[in-house]
């Protein structure tokens, strides 16, 4: 469960980013985070992504509070989200199966087991042919789908991706969201914040519409 209590956010500007949020969502649910540009979506995700402390209030993700969370223990509790980010964030020196093994490596997979799984998501994603490939070398559709291939490699408990289908094809959407949906099945809570209207439509999932830092 993840729970957030008054929670408010800013960057030290005194401008509240996120104003005494109240938001609690269960263990295996799915929402779409929706909102204007500018509303907090993404300042939201970074929150639950433990990129930023909330200002005030109190987050408890996993069971934990977060304020009480020591240096050692964040990375630990990060390793359980997954997060598609809408700049890509890959890194330029590995290559596409090395990027998304990453987050196996981390978490001490088995070498046949990672190469195993890594060929496979990545054949799911249709990129089989860049297997070998480095980021700069690929489109931002490209890009886009080996992100995800990587946030959801591990499995995670949860699952933050900002405008996941921003820079695919609604063909490519659909299975994307496919793949979330079966991720979702197994028990990970998923949270995607888009504009794109007609996925919100598409797929029914409970709507979370964030207007100038607080869910209406």
């Amino acid at each position: 469960m993840i729970k957030l209590s008054k929670i408010s956010l800013n960057y030290g500007n005194n401008t509240d980013i996120l104003k005494d949020l109240d938001l609690k969502l269960e263990s295996g649910s799915f929402h779409f985070l929706t909102g204007p540009s500018g509303s907090g979506k993404s300042s939201l995700l970074k929150l639950l992504f433990l990129g930023h402390l909330p200002s005030s209030g109190k987050l408890n993700i996993f069971g934990k509070n977060v304020s009480d969370i020591s240096n050692t223990e964040l990375p630990i509790l990060r390793r359980k989200i997954g997060v598609v980010f809408q700049d890509f964030r890959l890194l330029n020196h590995l290559t596409v199966i090395e990027n998304v093994a990453l987050p196996l490596q981390i978490a001490g997979a088995r070498k046949v087991d990672i190469k195993d799984h890594v060929n496979e998501l990545i054949s799911w994603v249709g990129l089989s042919d860049k297997i070998n490939s480095l980021p700069n070398t690929l489109s931002d559709g490209e890009k886009q789908r080996i992100s995800i291939a990587r946030a959801v490699i591990g499995r995670p408990s949860l699952l933050l991706a900002d405008e996941p289908t921003g820079s695919i094809d609604s063909d490519q959407g659909n299975k994307i969201m496919y793949l979330f949906e079966e991720l979702n099945k197994i028990g990970t809570t998923v949270i995607i914040a888009t504009h794109d209207n007609a996925l919100v439509n598409e797929f029914n999932y409970p709507k979370l519409n964030l207007i100038d830092g607080k869910i209406n």
